[in-house]
């Protein structure tokens, strides 16, 4: 399956029972039971393919976001703005990155507002960068990479987008009551 190796696909099987075990604790209404485990796959391949091949299919990223649109249990006007925001911010982060973030992140932070839609794409956009930034000065501290070394961004979008899926309104509650102090 998209050239994985055994040792990709446990990886990638590991991961989805994962995030399937807590869609199902988690959430209560079938039909956004199943948009999750739908778009979550879509997700998990996405980052597994990326982390080992430094691409991602329009397949997954511009496929995914078609059934952001179209799977039950969205508000449809929520998923064009949440589209629009992440396909405008990661649009403006590759550009002024000059080629540090590919074509394939932007099209997967448009999956990425499809599926959670309008505000929840913003944190699950700051959730990837903080997850991503801190991984790479993992990287370099550690000198396991350097400064000039490409590291898939995918997985760690395909992160942000899985803990806001599950956990986003508590995180955004929290957020507010903890660092603006806002009841």
């Amino acid at each position: 399956m998209f050239g994985l190796s055994k040792q990709q696909l446990t990886i990638l099987g590991l991961v989805s029972s994962l995030y399937f075990v807590l869609v199902i604790v988690r959430v209560n209404t079938t039909s956004l039971m199943w948009r999750y485990l739908i778009i979550g796959s879509v997700f998990i391949i996405a980052a597994i393919i990326d982390l080992f091949t430094y691409t991602l299919p329009d397949i997954l990223t511009l496929g995914g976001a078609l059934l952001g649109f179209l799977l039950p249990g969205n508000d449809v006007i929520s998923s064009i703005k949440g589209s629009l925001a992440g396909l405008v911010i990661m649009s403006f982060i590759a550009a002024v990155s000059r080629g540090g973030m590919g074509g394939g992140d932007v099209k997967l932070a448009l999956t990425m507002g499809s599926f959670l839609g309008w505000p929840l794409v913003l944190p699950a956009l700051g959730l990837s960068f903080l997850l991503g930034g801190s991984f790479g000065l993992i990287l370099l501290m550690t000198k396991v990479k350097d400064r000039t070394d490409s590291i898939p961004f995918g997985p760690f979008l395909t992160l942000g987008t899985l803990i806001v899926s599950l956990w986003g309104q508590e995180l955004i509650q929290w957020y507010l009551t903890s660092i603006w102090r806002q009841p």
